[in-house]
């Protein structure tokens, strides 16, 4: 779903500004937020859902099953509305699951009576087990993913109504197999019409570039939390293994997160759908750095990373940033700007980036750019380590639908360790002036003629 159109707000506005043309006014909130430290958050990787990729697990399924409007209405209703009809939907999602026999819904209404119980490949004592996780946690408001991968092979989540009331519960389990069989048997050992399935096909490239990110996730933690005793920055985390997802796509013969044809050194063509950043031009305004909880922000987690990514390596020597970013012995925004730094950036702290990417955003439909400011030059970005060469290639926000997100009226707020796009004007003639007011020592505000 696009982002609506924006409420309007007035503008208190100190900083005069005279220009003679079209003009868009970066602002940049310099101020980066607190970010939780994440722990050792590999052995949970172990089994996740890759919606689009490889496999699942308990815990995604409820992420997906107590965000699901058909069953929050039915529980909201559960007097009026017949119960097959849940059952209808529960057996049309988990038939649309490979192994669908090997996974097993039940779903309870607040008073914790059982709803529906979907067991079609009969795993054992699984009625008994989650009527015993319900009576276990239904007191609970929450249980956290480390408690949910404590469980074996199950999972419970809360089905909340508008006011954050429990309203029911789901519980899901799966088969020993179920893992096994997703990740290797159904991606790798299947037989597809015309025969068994080439590394070239689309699943196994896929693959390959997911053991890429996964990789980097295991290298990122050794190097931060074990030799440099630091904790691991998700958003930072996750910014790597996609940038080496986009390192690689050339080398593996996949688009990777830049959803442009792994082949073309060009930006691509306009109108793209595809990849991480027509989610990040359409919230552009996004703290970059924060990786939000928010399970709906969870895609927009990822997308706003890999931009700020894709930039980095762009114009802080691509491979060589991603290993410094990775190896150095700095943590959060500090370790971009140590990064930035040893790769020829020159900057002062991460404000200095952020004022960058966001101008690098509204040139990107331009080739000729200055150095800190390159998103697309039309041709490969390249970079070698130890005698591999990588291939980065071009971007132009513009051509991805949505495009940029700017402001026709500035909002009253900004979240901190964001850009905000404005456009103050176009098709300007004359001496025009523009008064910004109220601004700290903590904003900056950057004028880009086009």
């Amino acid at each position: 779903m696009w982002r609506k159109s924006k409420d309007n707000y007035n503008y208190k506005s100190g900083k005069t500004l005279s220009l003679l043309q079209k003009i868009v006014v970066l602002i940049t909130l310099v101020v980066c937020i607190a970010l939780l430290p994440t722990s050792l958050f590999t052995t949970q990787k172990v089994a996740r859902v890759i919606y689009d990729r490889v496999s699942i697990n308990a815990v995604s399924i409820n992420n997906i099953l107590c965000n699901s409007p058909e069953i929050r209405e039915s529980l909201e209703k559960q007097n009026k509305m017949p119960e097959d009809s849940v059952d209808s939907f529960m057996a049309a999602f988990v038939n649309d699951v490979d192994h669908s026999d090997e996974a097993g819904v039940a779903i309870y209404d607040k008073n914790r009576h059982l709803r529906v119980l979907y067991n079609p490949g009969k795993l054992p004592d699984f009625e008994h087990s989650a009527r015993n996780l319900v009576d276990k946690y239904a007191g609970r408001n929450n249980i956290s993913y480390k408690e949910n991968y404590s469980i074996p092979n199950k999972a419970i989540g809360f089905v909340k109504d508008d006011n954050k009331k429990t309203i029911g519960y789901v519980v899901t389990g799966y088969s020993d197999e179920i893992v096994n069989n997703s990740t290797i048997d159904a991606v790798l050992f299947s037989k597809p019409t015309g025969g068994a399935w080439k590394i070239t096909d689309y699943w196994p490239k896929e693959l390959i570039s997911t053991l890429a990110h996964e990789f980097t996730h295991m290298i990122y933690f050794y190097q931060k939390e074990i030799l440099s005793g630091q904790y691991s920055n998700t958003a930072i985390n996750e910014m790597s293994a996609q940038c080496v997802e986009d390192l690689v796509a050339n080398k593996i013969e996949s688009d990777g997160p830049r959803g442009v044809p792994f082949a073309a050194p060009s930006a691509g063509a306009s109108n793209n759908r595809n990849g991480r950043i027509p989610l990040y031009n359409e919230y552009n305004d996004y703290t970059l750095l924060d990786w939000s909880r928010n399970q709906d922000e969870s895609l927009i987690n990822y997308s706003k990373t890999y931009t700020l990514g894709a930039y980095l390596m762009r114009n802080y020597g691509g491979a060589n940033f991603i290993r410094e970013l990775i190896q150095n012995n700095a943590t959060g925004a500090n370790s971009i700007v140590d990064a930035v730094n040893a790769n020829g950036g020159a900057v002062s702290n991460y404000g200095d980036v952020l004022q960058r990417f966001g101008a690098a955003n509204l040139v990107s439909n331009q080739i000729e750019t200055d150095a800190g400011y390159k998103f697309n030059t039309s041709d490969w970005s390249s970079s070698t380590i130890n005698g591999i060469t990588y291939d980065l290639g071009a971007i132009n926000l513009y051509n991805y639908s949505p495009t940029p997100y700017i402001y026709d009226k500035l909002p009253n707020l900004q979240k901190p360790g964001s850009n905000l796009f404005y456009r103050a004007g176009k098709n300007l003639n004359g001496n025009l002036e523009w008064s910004f007011k109220e601004i700290n020592n903590n904003t900056r505000v950057t004028v880009v003629i086009k």
